[in-house]
């Protein structure tokens, strides 16, 4: 099922075994080719159609297989509070809970499967954890992580959102909370 034209292409195969291979173009809801041999697959929603019938007429009854080109990573956005133009970077805070709460979206045209957050502080060995989903929508996916705080060290955190095709998106952050007042101190009068 091509795009918006609705037009169907029909391979005859007169015996034994067959496989499709097609190859994948650019943009959304369109098809290209003027045979079923020559046709290719642009990202969107299809069908494949099988009916086999024997040589005294009899019909197998049909198959239907629907199936997605996705070509396209997963968007992933982080709507924490003054993490906006941190990635990157270091965000440095000043916090008395023992956990920095992380927010955002993944989004995906055919579904998100997962959201991760990685954290590493120091030498300790890096920890991946699933991220709380904040809604079910299966192609907008909210989600939350509460990043466990040590005071005055860097903490790399980075997200990952995973696409049902395996595609990824990540983010990457440095967070600091800084408990420690600065150091005055006067060198002459």
């Amino acid at each position: 099922e091509p795009g918006t034209n609705n037009i169907w292409r029909t391979l005859n195969i007169t015996d034994g075994s067959w496989s499709i291979i097609k190859d994948l173009v650019s943009g959304t809801a369109s098809e290209s080719g003027t045979s079923a041999e020559d046709a290719k697959l642009s990202e969107g929603h299809w069908y494949l159609y099988a009916n086999a019938y024997d040589k005294a007429g009899n019909d197998s009854g049909g198959q239907k297989v629907h199936f997605h080109v996705d070509m396209a990573a997963p968007e992933l956005a982080v709507s924490t509070e003054g993490m906006a133009g941190k990635e990157n970077a270091t965000y440095y805070y000043k916090d008395e809970s023992t956990t920095f709460a992380l927010a955002g979206t993944a989004s995906d045209s055919y579904g998100i499967a997962s959201v991760k957050v990685t954290t590493k502080a120091g030498d300790a060995p890096a920890v991946t954890s699933d991220a709380t989903p904040t809604g079910n929508n299966a192609t907008s996916y909210g989600w939350s992580y509460n990043v466990p705080v040590i005071d005055n060290k860097p903490i790399s955190v980075t997200i990952t959102a995973t696409d049902l095709a395996g595609k990824t998106a990540e983010k990457k952050y440095t967070l600091y909370n800084d408990t420690a007042a600065p150091d005055v101190s006067i060198t002459s009068p």
